[in-house]
C-alpha cells in the first residue's frame, strides 16, 4: 500500500539516489514509523468573539476553522433547552471542511436564521470534529432531521454518543451565548 510512511522511508532509505549509506541529507526528515501527526483542533467563534453576548432579536453568525481537514457537526441548544443539528444541514450538506478554511454557520446564502428571542438565558453552540465521517454510526435520536429539535436532553449526551464511536481523533468546542435585553 502506498502511503506517506512508505514514501518517507523510500526517500530517507540508503538506496536514495546520490546518498551514501549512513548519510542523512535531511536531518529534519524522520524515518518511517516515527512520524507524528499533530492533533486536530477546531476554532469556533461568533462574529462578536468567543464569549458572545447578544441582544434579543440579534442573529447568530459563527465561524468554524479546523487546523486540518475534518468532518464537523454542530449542535445548537436554544433557550427552551431544545437541541438541534445546525451543521451540516440541507443547505450546507458537506460536513467535510478543508484545514485552515473558514465556514460560516449559517452559511452566507442559507435561507434560515438563528434569532435570539429570550433575554436572561444561556444558549450554546457545540461543534465536534474528527478526521473521520461522524454521522454514519450515530444512535437514532441524533440522526433526526436537521434544524429541528432532536430527542436528546443535553449537549453532554450528544458528546458522549460521539465518544462511543471510538474515532481516532475527536475534538469538541463549545460556544456559550448569553442573551440580554
Amino acid at each position: 500500500r502506498i502511503n506517506f510512511d512508505l514514501y518517507a522511508s523510500l526517500i530517507s532509505g540508503d538506496l536514495a539516489v546520490g546518498k551514501a549509506p549512513g548519510a542523512n541529507p535531511n536531518p529534519r526528515l524522520q524515518p518511517a514509523g516515527t512520524l507524528q501527526s499533530r492533533p486536530l483542533s477546531l476554532y469556533l467563534a461568533s462574529t462578536v468573539g468567543t464569549r458572545p453576548v447578544y441582544n434579543v432579536g440579534a442573529k447568530l453568525s459563527a465561524t468554524l476553522r479546523p487546523t486540518d481537514e475534518a468532518y464537523v457537526t454542530c449542535y445548537y441548544q436554544d433557550a427552551r433547552g431544545d437541541i438541534m443539528r445546525i451543521f451540516p444541514n440541507r443547505f450546507q450538506p458537506d460536513a467535510r471542511i478543508a484545514g485552515g478554511t473558514e465556514t460560516q454557520i449559517p452559511g452566507p446564502n442559507a435561507p434560515f436564521d438563528i434569532v435570539f428571542d429570550t433575554a436572561g438565558v444561556l444558549e450554546e453552540l457545540m461543534c465536534l470534529a474528527s478526521d473521520q465521517a461522524l454521522t454514519t454510526e450515530l444512535p437514532e435520536n441524533l440522526r433526526g432531521e436537521d434544524l429541528a429539535p432532536l430527542r436528546i436532553a443535553t449537549l453532554e449526551q450528544v458528546k458522549d454518543a460521539y465518544r462511543r464511536l471510538e474515532l481516532s481523533q475527536l475534538v469538541d468546542v463549545r460556544l456559550p451565548i448569553e442573551v440580554v435585553q
